[in-house]
């Protein structure tokens, strides 16, 4: 009964104004944060700190092509590279020093070809791999040279050069069936090797076998030293929050690169960046609204002045009349919680519904990282409102 008249001076329109700022702050925060985690695991892959890709290149010019001279990595350019903001490492990508020559055995299908042609290899080193490739290790002695394609080859081959030769299509898992023959030639010797597929990859745009195997026909056919070879192209590890400034670097170092790929680092830049203001500006509202709810609780108080000394004089200790306002506020804060929970996971659905009638596969509902937010903001409230009512109620009991 006393409880009541703790409460006899509240307002319950300045109630419902405090209850409905907070409330919508707290909706635009977990909202925010939940779509801006949706969209980064998609723009990332499922990962948001999963890094991304590029290779690039110094530009050709006619310099190179009249007086024969190749453009290369130094070893200062490359730690240069390692520098630079959003890039998390650089590798050079070695090339094969000598000829190739590479066949496809028989399959045992009748109608499927033994190809023929003349390539070249590429290697990049183990940490640079394609993490879906897991056999992709050679050592001296070995006889099988596990080989990588790019995935565009096979596309290339099913869409454009078997249809205009009357040749079959292949699926990627008839060409890992696929043997193949590989013969070498250098200055100082020939080597003849079998080539197994290992996977193919979309990271890099090249015929990749491994570093090792590279090194040592470099070495064996040609005389160059491990890690003495020219590095023309290099492979970059770049953020998985990187932003389009990397442009502005390629172009005035007379670099080349993909230019989707910038596109994208651009575009999901800008994507971020207009999230991440949402949610600053939820987190102003929310702080602004918090503030505003304890104020109300700190005026509520100092409006009861006179029922907290009676109470205090007629034997209720300042514990109980504490207890009594963390717990009303306290759930009406829990109150709030839910609801705004609620409106998230429905307001993330329906973005994800909306999206994916755009083409766009992204997951709705709420993780458990905006629900561990959820959780933290209730403490930080409590905790702030505890320690206004606590130095209130004693000031004012007797």
């Amino acid at each position: 009964m006393w409880k009541a008249l703790l409460f006899r001076h509240s307002r319950p329109w300045q109630l419902i104004s405090a209850l409905t700022g907070t409330g919508l702050g707290l909706l635009l925060l977990l909202s925010s944060v939940q779509i801006y985690l949706n969209i980064s695991e998609y723009l990332n892959g499922g990962d948001i700190n999963q890094p991304r890709y590029m290779v690039i290149n110094k530009r050709v010019n006619m310099l190179n092509t009249l007086f024969g001279g190749q453009k290369g990595f130094s070893s200062e350019e490359l730690e240069n590279l390692k520098k630079i903001k959003g890039i998390r490492n650089a590798a050079g990508l070695t090339s094969s020093q000598f000829k190739v020559n590479m066949s496809m055995e028989d399959m045992g299908m009748e109608g499927i070809p033994q190809l023929q042609t003349e390539l070249f290899f590429e290697s990049v080193p183990a940490a640079f791999a394609d993490n879906s490739i897991t056999d992709f290790h050679w050592a001296p002695g070995d006889s099988i040279i596990p080989v990588v394609l790019p995935r565009d080859y096979i596309k290339l081959y099913n869409f454009g050069f078997a249809p205009s030769q009357g040749l079959p299509q292949l699926t990627e898992s008839m060409v890992g069936l696929a043997t193949f023959r590989i013969r070498l030639k250098g200055p100082k010797g020939q080597a003849n090797f079998k080539g197994k597929l290992a996977g193919f990859t979309e990271r890099v745009n090249s015929i990749l076998v491994p570093q090792t195997f590279l090194d040592a026909m470099n070495s064996q056919l040609s005389g160059i030293e491990s890690g003495k070879a020219k590095v023309s192209r290099v492979i970059l590890e770049c953020e998985g929050t990187m932003t389009g400034d990397l442009h502005e670097y390629f172009t005035e170092n007379g670099y080349e690169t993909g230019e989707d790929a910038l596109r994208n680092a651009k575009l999901s830049a800008l994507l971020k960046s207009i999230m991440s203001f949402l949610v600053f500006i939820g987190a102003v509202i929310v702080l602004i609204s918090l503030l505003g709810f304890v104020l109300y609780a700190q005026l509520v108080i100092n409006r009861s002045t006179y029922e907290i000394e009676t109470l205090s004089r007629l034997g209720v200790t300042s514990r109980e009349m504490i207890t009594a306002y963390l717990v009303y506020y306290g759930k009406l804060m829990i109150g709030l919680l839910v609801l705004a929970i609620a409106s998230t996971w429905i307001i993330s659905s329906w973005f994800a519904h909306y999206l994916k009638g755009k083409g766009f596969e992204i997951d709705g509902g709420i993780s458990i990282g905006v629900l561990v937010m959820s959780v933290l903001f209730v403490a930080g409230y409590w905790l702030l409102q505890g320690i206004s009512i606590v130095r209130s109620i004693r000031k004012i009991a007797v």
